[in-house]
């Protein structure tokens, strides 16, 4: 059984948002077969705490750039705090939790793991600052980029195994992403991940689409990733993706083919 029941409340006026959030997760397992000196039914209740803020500033775009017509551009700025107190798991197995990849929303989230097995600690603050160009007569978002990273105030004491040890880095790294629409037709996005005490780069991609209609889609995409458990941060995984939707064929072919590992 899992749950999370939370309370909370979204302010939204025009300069931006406060969304203060709490609640507490529940997760308990009814087991068999265990061995000799283990539960049968652990379980663990975690109070959370959350608030996210942000700002929205905007400007009218004096001329035309990248084919926006009376454009305007934001600037806005996002603050995220998180406290998670410690919870010692290390009595509930692992099925299915695993760390989240770390993207942009990764810096948003409330547990920096996927599943019900593992809850992490956190006691964080996320600042990220986001910008986007729109077009003024069509409101289309024609660019947006963003970065953030997150402050760590302790050390997560959770992990995936008992043997593992605490995650001691005092930042995430730099997380960064952007996209540009060129065009109807053609939209280029890419994301980087700095790896924090030396700012490398962790993970680079790179993502170019072409619509030909709204049923008419090509995609390629290019992927550098150090960013794996149990690889030296030597070693890198590059990996290349084309996919194609073309209703003549009524069907969607993807060819995955890895660059070099």
């Amino acid at each position: 059984m899992d749950l999370w029941p939370t309370l909370g409340w979204n302010y939204q006026p025009s300069w931006g948002f406060i969304k203060p959030e709490a609640g507490v997760r529940y997760t308990g397992y009814q087991l068999s077969d265990t061995a000799p000196d283990a539960k049968d039914s652990p379980s663990r209740t975690t109070p959370t705490f959350s608030l996210d803020s942000g700002l929205v500033f905007e400007r009218a775009l004096q001329s035309d750039w990248l084919g926006v017509s009376a454009g305007t551009q934001t600037l806005e700025p996002r603050l995220f705090y998180l406290y998670v107190p410690y919870r010692n798991q290390n009595d509930i197995p692992l099925f299915d939790s695993a760390l989240m990849d770390r993207d942009p929303d990764w810096l948003f989230r409330r547990n920096r793991f996927v599943g019900a097995d593992r809850m992490g600690d956190a006691n964080q603050l996320t600042a990220a600052v986001t910008t986007r160009v729109i077009d003024g007569p069509s409101g289309r978002e024609r660019l947006r980029a963003s970065i953030g990273q997150i402050q760590y105030f302790e050390d997560r004491r959770v992990t995936l195994t008992p043997d593992a040890p605490p995650e001691t880095a005092s930042s995430s790294g730099l997380i960064a992403q952007g996209q540009v629409t060129l065009s109807s037709r053609w939209t280029v996005q890419g994301g980087v991940q700095l790896e924090p005490d030396n700012n490398e780069v962790l993970r680079g991609a790179v993502d170019v689409r072409y619509y030909a209609n709204p049923r008419q889609l090509l995609n390629v995409s290019y992927l550098m990733d150090r960013d794996q458990p149990d690889f030296d941060l030597n070693d890198q995984v590059h990996s290349m993706d084309i996919s194609l939707f073309w209703p003549l064929s009524s069907q969607c072919e993807r060819w995955p083919a890895g660059i070099s590992r």
